[in-house]
């Protein structure tokens, strides 16, 4: 399914090129000769395809799509022996790198000055190409690499019109004499095409199953209903979330009667008058059980998100020793 999709977003990066005209330029001399071709005029690359559209799966640096295109090839003669070919891809003036990928600039939303997409362009040279030592030669048909890579979560309605601005500039250059392939850099419409938000996502990474060990506690210390004892030791709950996930946390369980944060013992516990609190991220208030105490979890971008625990004893009548175990389940909701 996702090989399909890329193919079909492949086919659709062929519009782009229907602009992009490339004609080779007058051969030019710096006093040491003088190169021409032997191409009678320029050549066109005039692909299609259909609408590009980008789905919530694909991940920011993934590329949507890739299309090789091969141009003509063409003999030049030069006035001294032996010559090199160079390929370098230029793109217009002002069209800034996307900063944190290789070789990628921005394409512009439906107007060559419009704002910036979530989309950007990557061209490179994929023929090779070796020198020649007569004083002449044939060019091979050169072939060009475009790439379409997804360079920010941001999503991008349905028809937007994208743009984008370059040449490819061939200098063949025996010695210091040189011609150039080339074509405008005016910029050019790339197509339409739609790029949806990446899916949220989120998993336990840790703290699956944690244990709050309070300890034991002397009755001595808790004088009064109301009293609490000291607090465990703090642990980690840690969550994977991907893509700025809205995070909703709620902890469950079985509260004593007429206590919304009071935690009751477990049928197996031996002691009585006493119940637990949890304590969210070091605070002394204690959590609210149920769905009074839902709480949003800040998250980030994408990466790790730590929520802390800790607990303790909380007198809630006539004290009888024993153990004291309570449990509770925290479920995370995300959208």
């Amino acid at each position: 399914m996702i090989r399909q999709a890329k193919y079909l977003e492949g086919r659709t990066l062929f519009v782009w090129m229907a602009l992009l005209v490339v004609g080779l330029l007058p051969g030019v001399s710096l006093g040491q000769g003088l190169c021409s071709n032997t191409y009678s005029g320029p050549f066109y690359v005039q692909p299609s395809f259909p609408v590009l559209n980008v789905g919530p799966n694909v991940k920011v640096g993934d590329t949507v799509a890739t299309v090789d295109v091969t141009a003509n090839s063409f003999g030049v003669t030069c006035g001294i022996t032996g010559g090199r070919v160079f390929v370098a891809y230029e793109p217009t003036a002002g069209w800034e790198p996307v900063p944190g990928f290789d070789n990628v600039r921005h394409l512009r939303m439906n107007s060559a000055t419009g704002p910036n997409s979530p989309l950007g362009l990557r061209a490179s040279k994929v023929t090779s190409f070796q020198s020649w030592t007569g004083s002449s030669a044939t060019i091979p048909a050169v072939t060009y690499r475009y790439e379409i890579i997804r360079i920010s979560s941001a999503s991008m309605p349905a028809g937007t019109q994208l743009y984008a601005s370059g040449i490819w500039r061939m200098t063949v250059a025996p010695r210091a004499v040189y011609l150039v392939v080339g074509g405008t850099q005016t910029p050019w419409f790339l197509g339409t095409g739609s790029v949806a938000a990446p899916t949220p996502t989120c998993s336990i990474s840790a703290g699956s199953a944690i244990t709050l060990n309070v300890g034991n506690v002397r009755a001595s210390s808790l004088p009064n209903v109301g009293s609490f004892s000291s607090t465990s030791a703090q642990q980690n709950i840690v969550l994977s979330c991907q893509n700025s996930p809205n995070v909703v946390m709620t902890v469950n369980g079985t509260t004593v009667n007429g206590y919304t944060d009071v935690l009751a013992l477990s049928s197996a516990s031996t002691a009585a008058g006493v119940g637990a609190q949890l304590l969210y991220n070091g605070s002394s208030t204690p959590y609210t059980i149920g769905s009074g105490g839902a709480t949003r979890i800040a998250t980030a971008a994408g990466g790790t998100v730590t929520v802390p625990f800790a607990a303790r004893y909380y007198r809630t009548g006539d004290l009888s020793p024993g153990t004291a175990n309570a449990t509770a389940t925290v479920q995370f909701t995300y959208n």
